[in-house]
């Protein structure tokens, strides 16, 4: 599986929640210990993602290689315990997708905007097999990535920022980082998965007071099969208890 695939992305979002390097601190004032956004009432978010580069040989003795340019702009909003609302586009070279979706409980709408809302099985872009809800990227409280992270911020040093209007800390992340963590507690094909990938920068966000994390980014290059690829992510919470958000089924 090549490290551009969605798993890989997923692998990368994640390490942004596995290793966390800090800056010198700006404030003697502590930041508050990681948090899970699950702790959240509500919040929105939005999310862009880019995936570009050779995608390796087809297969099958065709000497025919893919080319690969995704891009993914997501946003929505969630209450907890199991509302979400969101609204996605995204080009995958081959198809282009549009598309709204609500999700209350087990039920789920979709339409393409302006159109009729439709019952779905999974809602939105789930059904493509993709998912990109904030809380399936980051740590929760019964994930012991959560726990294991706390313990590592808590020796760690941090750079005060203002981001999305909340008071926040930023810790920064570096290749090196995230292939020993993945050493120790990472599985064979992830590490086959990171070798392919020769640069990697990312940074995570807290909020100050409730060690929330308000925002991901992570951008990483590497070669396959002689191909240059690489990958942009950025995922933002906002809003965060915010009890104007409200999500109800279509009318």
């Amino acid at each position: 599986m090549r490290w551009w695939s969605t798993r890989w992305l997923i692998v990368a979002m994640l390490g942004l929640g596995l290793v966390a390097v800090g800056c010198n601190s700006s404030s003697d004032e502590p930041p508050a210990p990681l948090a899970s956004p699950s702790d959240l009432e509500s919040f929105r978010y939005d999310l862009n993602a880019k995936i570009s580069g050779g995608g390796g040989d087809l297969g099958g003795g065709s000497g025919v290689n893919l080319s690969i340019d995704f891009t993914v702009d997501a946003s929505g909003a969630i209450v907890a315990p199991d509302r979400q609302q969101s609204t996605i586009k995204a080009d995958l070279g081959f198809l282009s997708i549009n598309l709204e979706s609500i999700s209350i409980g087990e039920d789920s709408w979709t339409r393409e905007p302006g159109g009729e809302w439709t019952t779905a099985s999974e809602g939105g872009f789930g059904d493509l097999g993709f998912d990109v809800s904030p809380t399936d990227v980051l740590p929760t409280e019964d994930d012991q990535t959560l726990s294991d992270l706390r313990d590592i911020l808590a020796d760690r040093e941090w750079e005060s920022e203002e981001v999305n209007g909340i008071d926040a800390v930023r810790y920064d992340i570096t290749r090196e980082d995230l292939v020993a963590m993945v050493t120790e507690t990472g599985t064979a094909q992830d590490l086959a998965d990171l070798e392919d990938m020769q640069e990697f920068d990312g940074s995570i966000w807290l909020e100050r007071s409730t060690g929330i994390p308000v925002k991901l980014l992570v951008d990483a290059s590497g070669t396959v099969d002689g191909e240059e690829n690489t990958i942009h992510l950025e995922l933002n919470l906002k809003d965060l208890n915010d009890d104007s958000i409200e999500i109800e089924p279509p009318a």
